[in-house]
């Protein structure tokens, strides 16, 4: 019930909330036209806050406002679409590809990674289509078409057809290489794995256009189905390689010289990979059991060389390292006698050398033997005549006579060092007597002579 007294009070009352309202409304309408005029900085936002305002009951003034604003949203996103069309014609000739990402498949991605931020807002426009249709959304359609369609069409697809065409055919050629390659270096072979970088390249590529969904072609998928098939192969050659380069890199000039036909026998193995095997063999397992079978045979015999080898070395460093002429105990008291001073440098002498023959005769009868039986591989050859054992024969004889010179030549200085002395005590005992006119000596000096050219020319005999 109203009562007429209180008019004047309802319809001030009534006023200032009309005012109060007013005040609102313009605060909305100031806030709504900064957000969508001067800060709006994502178009696809903006539409997702209009559409959320579409659920809420507003006043007629606000709706029609926020409706209006659809035009603020477009025309932000058409400057989006101006800054991927620049964006894209300065990076599509060297466009940014993410890490690890092979070249074509990153050019795509990179293309598919601009089409999908300037689709994700078109989408969601094209709910509204009632209250965006108009002269703006028509033109910002447009250009959106026409760089959808240099993106996918002119952009991608052109990427792609032209690795598909540069690659199905490379690929049989790069499988139809052989599957190790060969070089000499210095006086052996120099085998690597001959698998083409750009195989790997082209299976990551088939890979990522694949997840992509490009229909890559069938040569190139049954490439890339059997990758683990061509690592495999990839990783057992290269162990064989390093087995192989163990077994003959280390040798030395004699020693290869030696084994030049089991190196050449090992090597008929070996370039089987480079003449007969590429990487569509069935049979490069098989290969490879044979060469590993070559290359364990091929060490056998190296390691028996090599160890007798090592035991003539030891033998020689003996010779040369001997010791002919004896110490002497320069402490002592009391000098020798002639006898006394030749049997004490003599039997020393003797025994010394003694070892040595019977180890210089060792080295023949049982190590330079074992070795031509290894190499010679022939029991009637092996007599010590054969042809191809001709050269370590001969390097051997050097050593040993190398050898021999050293030993002789130390022990010349030793001798000489005896009898450069200026200090007692005196090495020779010799007595005198007083006879009626002279002095005689014992033993003479004749005979002190005589025994001391037989010192000297005994360290020479050991040559002998």
């Amino acid at each position: 019930m109203f009562c007429d007294k209180y008019a004047n009070q309802w319809k001030t009352q009534f006023e200032n909330f009309n005012n109060q309202i007013n005040q609102i409304d313009n605060h909305v309408k100031q806030l709504i036209e900064n957000t969508f005029s001067k800060q709006l900085n994502s178009s696809e936002s903006a539409f997702d806050l209009l559409s959320k305002f579409q659920n809420v009951r507003t006043r007629d003034t606000i709706k029609q406002l926020l409706k209006e604003k659809y035009d603020d949203v477009l025309k932000r996103y058409e400057v989006e679409l101006q800054e991927m069309e620049e964006l894209f014609e300065a990076g599509k000739k060297n466009p940014p590809i993410s890490k690890n990402m092979p070249m074509q498949a990153g050019q795509i991605a990179w293309a598919r990674s601009i089409m999908g931020r300037i689709k994700a807002p078109i989408k969601k426009f094209k709910t509204k289509s009632d209250q965006l249709f108009g002269k703006i959304f028509k033109n910002v359609a447009t250009k959106y078409v026409k760089l959808a369609k240099e993106l996918d069409k002119n952009y991608e697809e052109t990427t792609f057809v032209q690795w598909r065409n540069a690659n199905t055919n490379k690929a049989i050629e790069l499988l139809q290489k052989n599957i190790l390659i060969r070089k000499k270096v210095g006086e052996h072979n120099k085998y690597t794995v001959n698998f083409a970088p750009e195989l790997k390249v082209m299976i990551r590529e088939a890979k990522f256009l694949s997840r992509i969904g490009k229909t890559i072609p069938q040569t190139i998928v049954n490439i890339a189905l059997q990758e683990k098939d061509y690592m495999r192969h990839v990783d057992k050659l290269n162990q064989l390689l390093r087995g192989y380069e163990q077994a003959v890199v280390d040798l030395r000039p004699v020693e290869r010289r030696l084994l030049r036909n089991d190196i050449e026998k090992l090597d008929k193995h070996m370039d089987k990979g480079f003449q007969n095997h590429n990487w569509f063999s069935l049979s490069i397992d098989e290969y490879i059991k044979e060469c590993r079978t070559a290359i364990d045979t091929f060490k056998e015999t190296k390691s028996n060389v090599m160890s007798h080898a090592k035991n003539i070395e030891k033998q020689v460093n003996k010779i040369e390292n001997a010791v002919i002429i004896r110490q002497i105990d320069f402490d002592r008291v009391q000098p020798m006698d002639i006898s006394e001073f030749a049997d004490f440098f003599e039997s020393h002498r003797q025994r010394e050398i003694a070892d040595l023959v019977k180890d210089y005769q060792f080295i023949g009868d049982n190590y330079l033997k074992s070795i031509e039986e290894s190499t010679v591989k022939n029991s009637a050859s092996s007599d010590g005549k054969s042809e191809a054992m001709r050269p370590y024969y001969a390097y051997w004889e050097r050593r040993i006579f190398n050898a021999i010179t050293k030993m002789i030549v130390r022990a010349l200085a030793a001798n000489k060092t005896l009898w450069c002395r200026n200090e007692k005590p005196f090495l020779i005992k010799m007595t005198s007597s007083f006879q009626i006119t002279d002095v005689a000596f014992h033993p003479t000096t004749e005979e002190l002579k005589t025994q001391l050219e037989k010192f000297n020319r005994n360290i020479l005999d050991s040559t002998k």
